[in-house]
């Protein structure tokens, strides 16, 4: 997939492939939450990309920053299922997958 005529990028493209090592349970349910927030959109450059995707991010966590303990993040929307379930890897998503979903996005222009 390359950028529109208009130089825009489908932002959806950049969560097609995971190929990532999850923190815990519920890293991959997030990963699907965030990419469904980005089905059919459009983004001009990275920046505007990583501002996006930051904004999602927030709106996503937001009910769990309050209770926020160690390096995991509890959501009470995800699946509980095992020992890590409804819980959010944060280092794994602030040191690995934003910056590779930026990382992918400025690879598709």
């Amino acid at each position: 997939m390359s950028a529109d005529e208009d130089g825009t990028v489908v932002t959806d493209a950049v969560f097609a492939r995971q190929g990532v090592r999850w923190g815990f349970r519920g890293d991959p349910h997030f990963w699907s939450a965030l990419q469904e927030r980005f089905v059919g959109t459009t983004q001009a450059s990275p920046e505007a990309f990583r501002e996006a995707l930051s904004a999602a991010f927030d709106e996503l966590t937001a009910e769990g920053r309050s209770t926020a303990r160690g390096r995991g993040l509890a959501l009470s929307w995800l699946p509980r299922g095992g020992l890590s379930g409804g819980i959010i890897a944060l280092s794994f998503w602030n040191d690995t997958a934003l910056p590779l979903l930026v990382e992918r996005f400025a690879g598709l222009r």
